[in-house]
């Protein structure tokens, strides 16, 4: 065989090829057959960096070759040297130099050698190699991202001093795998363990990917981490190498339980305004299962004192403890340090809440060992503000041993305090408003009832007026006494509802229900009221309808029925009005249709409401109490009334009243 192989061997021949020579070649040699499968290869071969595999007789040469377009294009090159019996000069890849000359047997190739040699590092790559490793560490630097190396061989857990720092060790420190375990947070560990033991098994693709807390290992500080990195593996699928990046997420977790604590916060502050006490003792509760060990809140009372009136304790074993610390209230300020920022408005942050800070704060010797059995190590005094005033104080203590309350603390803290201060301030605006509504309607059932009794004077001075009339002063009168007993029957009608309405305030309006029929008292109405439709220019149809018996008051029905059908007379002038009364479904169903002015879709959701109107009072008159009362008597006998209408179409009014009787 000739060494350049220009020329054509006889054939070829494997017993002619000194295996000597082949086997301690320099460069990789390999003998491969027109399938392009290997028939002999050396040991420099079968010792390339950079093969997919590793040579054996018989494997096809695509499966040797690292896969790429480049070696597709060798693959193809090759071939043609077969094809063409021509050589192919040395072409340098990424992975390798390759050349290739044929083998001839009687002017036939029957193969060819191939050549492979490891291109050497040169110096310019060297250096490009250089800068975009520095380029890396310089990135890794400014993200603060710190960098992690495990050998499983050796045991050697390597770390930059990014990593240490975050792990909170110094730069010297010598950090191992055990120690790393060590530091996870308890609430993480298995979490993150099953995670990295995941990943070290090769059908994971040995990805890792997670978010931990760490307990610092010299500092205590907890961290909250986010980690990368990756397994390797050899050939046969064995654990080599684990690596990676870890980075400090502390705020954005912090923001974002900070963020779920206020709105968890908000929600139970929204709560209703006549139990304060229960809400501000969830939120002291939410406060101690989140963002300290304790708390206490204390609201102020107008002589400066600070009761407190909610505590809780993370840990129920100690719940008692903290209820007992209730008890030590700062009568006067001067007296405790707990106090002041009540007086002066200001927050404070302890870091340290050591015995001599302890001692400073007691206001009893009982209340200093209830603080050295509570036994906080980390304090912040919050006061309650809104609407320019304190209403009270907010203390929240840290217990663990490496806890330690920071300014981020302290702005959340006055997050919370300036909204339980805003509840504060709209229970105290609310508790404002229901008195003042108490006295209004205090005022409205003291002014109705001394209104009521000129009024009944007036009723029967008219009355014995009309009657001791002689002709002769009748015809002077005229219908003067006519519209004056209307006016004071119209007045009468408003102190009335005015009565009910302090009635209604109070939970005081009373039913007397008796046996009765709808439709006789429905036709007693109309006949009282025929005199308002006929000034009103409408007629009333209604017609002939079965009895409807049922167990209602029927002095209140009647106040509903006069209330619906002069309120249609009102305002559907000129036009008819139609009654009916059905019963379906064990309820008798009351309509009142107008054909007048209707009422606009806005109007209608507060139109049974107190002192509520669709329409202009200087037009139409009334006080808008009318149907605000009907609906408190329909929904007191369990019935309901509503109403549809349309702009300039009319509107239909609709009572349903459930058919009982008094043995129901």
């Amino acid at each position: 065989m000739n060494g350049s192989m220009e020329a054509p061997a006889a054939r070829l021949d494997l017993e002619a090829v000194p295996l000597e020579v082949l086997w301690n070649a320099p460069i990789g040699i390999a003998l491969v057959d027109r399938e392009l499968q290997l028939v002999r290869f050396n040991r420099a071969l079968a010792g390339l960096h950079g093969l997919r595999t590793r040579a054996w007789p018989g494997i096809r040469l695509a499966d040797v070759l690292p896969p790429g377009e480049a070696t597709r294009d060798i693959l193809w090159r090759i071939e043609q040297v077969l094809a063409t019996g021509q050589p192919l000069s040395r072409i340098e890849l990424e992975w390798g130099r390759v050349s290739c000359h044929p083998l001839h047997d009687g002017g036939r190739v029957v193969g060819l050698c191939l050549y492979l040699e490891e291109v050497p590092e040169p110096r310019f790559a060297h250096e490009a190699l250089q800068v975009s490793e520095e380029r890396l560490r310089m990135s890794l630097a400014s993200a603060a991202i710190g960098t992690w190396d495990y050998n499983p061989a050796t045991g050697e857990f390597l770390c930059d001093d990014r990593a240490k720092e975050l792990f909170g060790a110094s730069p010297d420190f010598r950090m191992d795998c055990e120690t790393f375990h060590s530091i996870i947070h308890p609430e993480d560990k298995e979490r993150t363990q099953q995670v990295i033991q995941r990943a070290q098994r090769p059908e994971s693709g040995g990805g890792y990917s997670i978010e931990y807390r760490v307990i610092g290992i010299q500092d205590g500080v907890e961290r909250w981490l986010s980690a990368q990195g990756r397994a390797w593996f050899d050939e046969q699928g064995q654990f080599r190498r684990f690596s990676g990046t870890v980075l400090d997420i502390t705020q954005r977790k912090r923001a974002e339980a900070s963020a779920r604590f206020l709105s968890e916060a908000s929600r139970l502050l929204a709560g209703r305004l006549d139990r304060a006490e229960e809400i501000l003792e969830r939120v002291a509760r939410l406060a101690a299962s989140s963002i300290c060990t304790y708390c206490i809140i204390g609201v102020s009372r107008a002589d400066g004192r600070l009761p407190r009136v909610a505590a809780a304790h993370r840990e129920p074993s100690k719940e008692l403890l903290v209820q007992e610390a209730r008890r030590f209230v700062p009568r006067t300020q001067g007296t405790s340090p707990l106090l002041d920022g009540v007086h002066t408005g200001r927050s404070a942050l302890i870091r340290e809440f050591t015995l001599d800070v302890r001692q400073r704060y007691a206001v009893s010797s009982e209340h200093l060992a209830v603080m050295n059995t509570l036994d906080a190590h980390s304090v912040m005094t919050v006061p309650m503000r809104a609407g320019g005033k304190v209403h009270g104080m907010m203390i929240l203590a840290a217990c663990g041993p490496q806890r330690r309350f920071d300014e981020e603390d302290l702005a959340l803290a006055e997050e919370l305090a300036a909204r339980v201060g805003m509840a504060l301030e709209n229970l105290r605006l609310y508790e404002e408003a229901r008195q003042a509504v108490g006295l209004r309607d205090e005022f409205l059932s003291v002014a109705s009832h001394e209104l009521k009794t000129p009024l009944t004077s007036l009723k029967l001075q008219h009355a014995l007026i009309g009657k001791f009339l002689t002709p002769e002063c009748r015809a002077s009168v005229g219908a003067r006494l006519p519209k004056a007993v209307s006016q004071v029957e119209r007045l009468s009608s408003l102190v009335d509802s005015l009565l009910d309405v302090s009635r209604i305030s109070a939970g005081r309006l009373g039913l007397e229900p008796v046996e009765m029929e709808l439709t006789h008292l429905l036709r007693e109405v109309m006949e009282r009221l025929s005199e308002v439709f006929a000034q009103a220019g409408c007629g009333v149809d209604f017609p002939a309808t079965p009895p409807v018996h049922g167990y209602w008051d029927p002095l209140r029905l009647d106040q509903v029925l006069v209330n619906l059908l002069s309120n249609a007379a009102k305002y559907g002038a000129g036009k008819p009005i139609h009654v009916r009364v059905q019963v379906e479904g064990g309820q008798a169903r009351l309509t009142v249709e107008d054909e007048g002015i209707g009422i606009a879709p806005g109007d209608v959701p507060r139109l049974f409401s107190r002192f509520g109107r669709a329409v202009s009072e200087r037009h139409y008159g009334g006080l808008g109490l009318g149907l605000f009362i009907s609906k408190q008597i329909v929904e007191a006998m369990e019935g309901s009334i509503r109403v549809e209408s349309q702009p300039e179409r009319g509107s239909t009014f609709t009572v349903e009243l459930p058919l009982k009787t008094a043995r129901e």
